[in-house]
């Protein structure tokens, strides 16, 4: 169950600005940004979620989210109230943390959407 800590580490690069991926086949590298590859943002990496889930408080302000990444086999979601990626399989859940800076990225993502509906 190391997809949990290698997601987040993925996730750490994206928001350091080192993540640098190849439109044309989409794999992802820590290259530089050259003639093919270009930078992968936060908000190219949760563009490709499959479902989310907002916190909301009692006056119906945002607070946190729950960005599901994978459904299934295994379910993999991005909490930004407890800051880590979290990975279940059947019976079993690793969950491996992520930095303010990476989980305050996600939540500018989905509060600043959250407030546009």
């Amino acid at each position: 169950m190391n997809y949990a800590k290698e997601l987040a580490k993925d996730i750490e690069l994206i928001a350091d600005g080192k993540m640098w991926y190849n439109e044309d086949d989409e794999n992802r590298s820590e290259k530089q940004e050259t003639e093919d590859y270009r930078e992968m943002t936060m908000e190219d990496y949760v563009n490709n979620c499959l479902d989310v889930t907002y916190l909301i408080n009692r006056n119906k302000e945002y607070e946190s989210v729950r960005v599901y990444m994978t459904l299934g086999g295994p379910t993999v979601y991005i909490d930004t109230q407890t800051s880590s990626v979290i990975v279940h399989w059947g019976s079993q859940q690793v969950e491996y943390g992520l930095s303010n800076e990476a989980t305050e990225q996600i939540d500018n993502i989905f509060s600043d959407l959250y407030e546009c509906d």
